[in-house]
This record gives C-alpha cells, structure tokens and sequence, in this order.
C-alpha cells in the first residue's frame, strides 16, 4: 500500500480525526488497521523536525466498537479532546528505533522476531 491509500484508510477509521490530530507535525511510516463499524488501528510515526533529547517516533494504537456496550470512549462521552487524551496517554513516545521495535513487537501480530524488526527498519529508513 502506498502513503496515499494507507492515510485514506487511516481517515476511514473510527476515531482518525482524532490520531490525525496528535500525529500533526509527524511523518505517518506506517499504518494497520480496518475500516469497518469495529475494529482497530495502529499507527508509526516520526516526528518531524525531532529535537535532540526529545521523542523521534511515536506509536499509537485504539480499538473501537460498534456501540457504546462494546466502545468505552462511546460509552463514556468522550469529547475529541478527551480521546485525543486518552491516545496521547496510551501511546508510546521513543527516542530511538530500537526502543520503538522493543515496545511494539510484543503487542502487535505481525511476525515477531527478525523478519518483523527488518520489516520495521525496511518502513523507517
């Protein structure tokens, strides 16, 4: 999937307004997820313009439900700025590649192990 298509279907999921928000001011390396009326999304990020002793990538993943019995940020309320609250505290902030593979390869299901970290170098360098 080229950039184009992955940040249209990145806009297709539930709650991407709110990730397009935290992830201003960052280069979108990659995006997994669905659009449909529940699924999940997960997103790469490198921060543009990074500051030596600041974060350079960003990982960010939610999930969303079909109704407010099975979407806790329905259930709750939530306004935008409260979900983009609740990604930005859920989100993993990494001055380093090798920080952000440690973080992610456990969560994810992509394969794990070497053919996931030369997947992830391959998408960020």
């Amino acid at each position: 999937m080229d950039f184009a298509q992955m940040v249209s279907q990145l806009g297709n999921c539930r709650y991407s307004e709110c990730a397009f928000s935290l992830l201003a001011g960052h280069e979108i390396l990659a995006f997994e997820g669905e659009s449909d009326y529940q699924g999940s999304a997960s997103v790469l990020a490198r921060r543009t313009g990074a500051v030596e002793g600041f974060y350079e990538y960003i990982y960010v993943a939610w999930s969303w439900g079909s109704c407010s019995g099975c979407d806790q940020w329905e259930a709750q309320d939530l306004s935008a700025d409260q979900i983009i609250e609740e990604l930005r505290k859920s989100a993993g902030f990494f001055e380093t590649l090798e920080q952000t593979i440690a973080f992610i390869t456990p969560m994810t299901h992509y394969p794990t192990g070497d053919s996931y970290t030369r997947w992830l170098k391959g998408v960020v360098s």
